[in-house]
């Protein structure tokens, strides 16, 4: 897993950004030309992915792929809400424990609790530890919030998942063992086509709950700046992307 998140890491900006300058400028004098295209390449990609513009136009396709779940839609024939996690703050003093949500997370289990309770529902929360250090899976965080928020809604944890795909697959043994097909899938905006194709491939019918949407673009010359909100969801929206083709050449395989 950790390999796994290096490679991520390295391919996605900044760093993969920051390699193509590096490249550059290590072979500065053998091979110039070439150099100073792999210079050149990386400011600039590393600039424009850092534009509120261009970030807003990279995640668009993601978050508008699916509409936003309306008030007289919301229940329909669901059996069941599902929420993936989306990273823990291991290092949170103020909180007791020191963990606590990151706050993508916490979007989503607050509209997730938001649904379960609204729709008289039971609410899965699904994710594990990415990293033996947590202590805590990130699910428990996520089940003791709910608790706090609306105490009447049953909650089923899944803890053993690190990933998308491992969420899904994980939340669907869960589901069938209750038998479960009909789900309400709340994830942030930008992450809903990959978790809804995982989820799908599950052969579950989820419906789409997206919510913790971006709001990275500004006005004016402002566009054109950079941003660090920005570059942040450039990254988000890459990797989304990616993990997109690699389901569908799995799959293909």
């Amino acid at each position: 897993m950790l390999t796994r998140y290096l490679l991520k890491t390295l391919a996605l900006p900044p760093a993969s950004n920051l390699i193509l300058i590096i490249i550059g400028l290590c072979l500065w004098r053998s091979f110039p030309r070439f150099a100073r295209v792999c210079v050149i390449s990386g400011v600039l990609s590393l600039w424009l992915l850092s534009t509120p513009w261009f970030s807003a136009k990279l995640i668009a396709p993601l978050e508008n792929a699916y509409p936003t779940l309306s008030a007289g839609s919301r229940c329909g024939d669901a059996q069941a809400v599902v929420v993936l996690g989306g990273g823990l703050r291991l290092e949170s003093p103020e909180f007791e424990g020191g963990i606590t949500l990151k706050p993508r997370s916490l979007n989503r289990t607050r509209y997730a609790a938001l649904i379960a309770e609204k729709c008289a529902l039971p609410l899965l929360v699904s994710g594990g530890k990415t990293f033996d250090r947590q202590g805590k899976a990130e699910a428990e965080v996520m089940r003791d919030l709910v608790a706090q928020w609306s105490p009447q809604t049953e909650v089923w944890v899944e803890q053993k998942s690190r990933n998308t795909a491992e969420n899904a697959e994980a939340s669907a043994a869960i589901l069938r063992g209750k038998n479960i097909s009909k789900i309400i899938l709340v994830t942030s905006a930008y992450h809903i086509p990959r978790s809804m194709s995982a989820f799908r491939a599950q052969d579950l019918d989820p419906t789409a709950a997206p919510t913790d949407f971006s709001n990275v673009a500004k006005r004016s010359v402002l566009n054109w700046l950079p941003d660090a909100d920005a570059l942040v969801y450039s990254e988000r929206a890459l990797h989304e992307y990616l993990g997109l083709v690699v389901y569908q050449v799995e799959r293909f395989i």
